[in-house]
């Protein structure tokens, strides 16, 4: 016989303890029973008494307290373990019990096997995408956004908790202009049990205006001949133009091949001069105002300068639009013609 089944046998003898033997009649009832059970499935991280037996009592705080007593860690998934009779007895005195307080009865091993429920990858993905969106809800108000795992992701086997499990998300880290992540926890009876990071690609896109067919130089631009078009945008300000009304009443700047995307550069307000017309030339030098014909050497809107011949000088000058017929030199300090 084993020192440890020795002691064992001894206890028993001196308290009445055991699973069924040294009862007598002459001692009283025991204020604590314990019965084993064979087997338990521990469905919390820990394991308590509550999983291993029952307790009857005269006191219902002391059962609490006693149902609640721990045995260290459930065993891994895919592994046992075994607790004994002794092991309780030795658990229970060090709640304050005595052992003449107690009686044991039931399985005289307890194999423990750790409960498993499973997250399974689509659980995980819903939760991370609804992060995430709720992240990207100011930058989708000004343009689509798609959003793909940039890694698999595996089912994970947890414990399904005493009380509850669940799934929790947060942002992990800024959000960068293609790329964010997704900070995972799962709770189990309301504490952390694991996180799983799941990262994921982000692709931005927006409707740009592109020409929808060949067009000339100072052909007016509008619905006739440009459409709007889905692209992905890059990192920086855009470009591009994203509406219409940034066309409205301009030309084709230059030619314009189909399905060219629209910039600022590709619109021009329409020419109130041609090359060829007759213009009044406009220049001053302190308060004299001179007006002369000159020919318009190329076309050019308001604002915009163009070449002019000074047809009573017979040379080229550089002057700017102001109007129908009206050039002006620059510096020269007159107004526009309405």
């Amino acid at each position: 016989m084993s020192l440890s089944t020795f002691l064992w046998s001894t206890v028993v003898c001196l308290t009445g303890l055991g699973a069924g033997h040294g009862d007598d009649d002459d001692v009283p009832p025991p204020r604590v029973v314990v019965r084993c059970h064979p087997d338990a499935s521990i469905r919390g991280t820990e394991v308590q008494l509550r999983d291993l037996a029952t307790v009857e009592t005269d006191d219902p705080e002391l059962t609490a307290r006693l149902l609640q007593a721990g045995f260290g860690t459930r065993p891994a998934p895919g592994y046992a373990r075994v607790l004994t009779r002794q092991d309780i007895l030795l658990r229970l005195t060090r709640e304050g019990l005595s052992m003449a307080r107690l009686k044991i009865t039931g399985a005289d091993r307890i194999a423990l096997r750790p409960a498993v429920t499973h997250v399974t990858t689509e659980q995980q993905a819903e939760v991370a995408e609804s992060v995430l969106r709720g992240a990207l809800r100011e930058i989708e108000a000004q343009g689509d956004v798609e959003i793909e795992l940039a890694t698999g992701l595996h089912t994970l086997a947890v414990p399904p908790g005493r009380y509850s499990m669940d799934v929790t998300g947060r942002l992990s880290g800024p959000l960068s202009h293609s790329a964010a992540a997704v900070e995972l926890q799962v709770r189990v009876d309301d504490e952390a049990y694991r996180v799983v990071r799941v990262p994921f690609r982000i692709r931005r896109y927006q409707q740009i205006l592109v020409a929808n067919r060949a067009i000339k130089k100072g052909e007016p631009l509008g619905l006739e001949n440009l459409m709007m078009k889905r692209i992905e945008s890059s990192v920086g300000a855009s470009p591009w133009l994203t509406d219409l009304r940034e066309v409205a009443g301009k030309v084709a700047s230059n030619d314009l091949r189909q399905g060219q995307r629209m910039t600022l550069s590709s619109a021009s307000s329409p020419a109130v001069i041609h090359r060829g017309d007759i213009v009044h030339l406009v220049s001053s030098s302190g308060r004299i105002r001179v007006t002369t014909r000159a020919l318009a050497l190329s076309d050019g809107a308001v604002d915009q300068r163009i070449q002019v011949r000074n047809l009573t000088a017979n040379r080229v000058v550089q002057a700017v639009v102001h109007g129908q017929g009206l050039v002006v030199v620059p510096n020269a300090a007159v107004g526009r013609r309405r």
